[in-house]
């Protein structure tokens, strides 16, 4: 991945939908009622300076329209598109990537699985859903290979599992992702006790880095750098790097409308009544930028704009990693920052 330059925004979370066939502990949308007014048309406007557009829910794959909606993201911004999904319709995952795969070059998928069985299926509130999610990932990985994850949402019922989670993704041989709880202004809302408490998450989030240090590649250090970046969120409530929400990331909603990130409730334009030129240089957006990146009252760590920062800071993130690998070589304690 190159770095991200100054030519527009490179990041994107579009919300298809937030219909749900689950009621997850980490996330009530399966409760909400919404304006769905996304279109192909709507869609086809998107910047074409994005590299990387999140499709996500709710459940995308309810959506009837979700390949001509996904051809038409991919028209738009020749972006790495991921579509993202609880796993819970595996036939329909089948279906969708097959048609996709012909002319969505790099399709990925993100299968979100939290825990093993018992766990999983808690998480998610549905008996089932765990087998349901690998029959999925089976059907999957034939024809995705490594452009299918796996991610791994650490909560209060799921923080001591990560380590069965990367059992399961090593041995389907597939990538994990990682995600704290987060509560959202205006988006996802964890359910009462889902957001896991400080020692709980710390043990997460420590397994974690260690096994994706366990390889010496890139790769590995960014995931490594992001997992560890988590500590600072749990410990002092401040990302290891600003944020470039609203410059370099933007939200998209099924109501068309568009906010600087997924974690605040400012909307800057719908992209169904303006041109994304219009909204992106207009007064909305502008006005907020002096309350971004460092002075961000938020300060949350996810990957859709940790990937940024990541990307904007290779040296420092490079320092962290060797020293990171240094003292797993030779034995020393972690270098956490307590």
């Amino acid at each position: 991945m190159s770095p991200t330059t100054d030519k527009g925004p490179v990041d994107a979370v579009v919300a298809l939908t937030y219909r749900c066939n689950l009621r997850c502990l980490t996330c009530d949308l399966a409760d909400r009622e919404t304006d769905e007014l996304l279109t192909a048309e709507t869609l086809r406007k998107l910047p074409p300076s994005l590299k990387f557009v999140n499709l996500t829910g709710g459940e995308p794959l309810l959506l009837a329209d979700l390949v001509p909606w996904v051809r038409a993201v991919h028209d738009a911004t020749g972006a790495q598109i991921t579509i993202s999904t609880n796993g819970a319709l595996p036939e329909r995952a089948e279906e969708v990537v097959r048609e996709l795969r012909r002319d969505v070059p790099g399709l990925h998928v993100a299968v979100s699985v939290d825990g093993l069985e018992a766990t999983h299926d808690h998480v998610r509130q549905a008996p089932g859903s765990f087998k349901k999610a690998l029959e999925t990932v089976g059907r999957l990985a034939p024809l995705l290979g490594p452009d299918l994850h796996l991610a791994f949402t650490i909560s209060a019922a799921n923080a001591d599992e990560f380590d069965g989670v990367a059992r399961l993704a090593a041995e389907y041989r597939l990538p994990l992702s990682l995600a704290l709880t987060h509560i959202s202004e205006h988006y996802f809302k964890p359910r009462e006790g889902a957001v896991p408490g400080r020692e709980a998450a710390l043990r997460a989030v420590d397994a974690a880095t260690r096994y994706y240090l366990r390889r010496f590649t890139p790769g590995g250090a960014a995931r490594a750098y992001f997992a560890a970046g988590l500590r600072d969120i749990v410990i002092r409530g401040r990302r290891p790097i600003p944020c470039r929400a609203g410059d370099k990331f933007f939200y998209l909603d099924p109501a068309a409308d568009v906010y600087l990130c997924n974690m605040r409730a400012e909307k800057v334009g719908n992209l169904g009544r303006e041109s994304f030129d219009e909204i992106w240089e207009g007064g909305a957006r502008r006005a907020l930028l002096p309350t971004t990146g460092r002075a961000c009252p938020v300060q949350c760590w996810m990957v859709c704009t940790a990937r940024t920062a990541i990307l904007d800071h290779p040296l420092r993130v490079g320092c962290w990693a060797m020293g990171a690998y240094a003292r797993k070589i030779f034995g020393l304690p972690s270098n956490k920052r307590e």
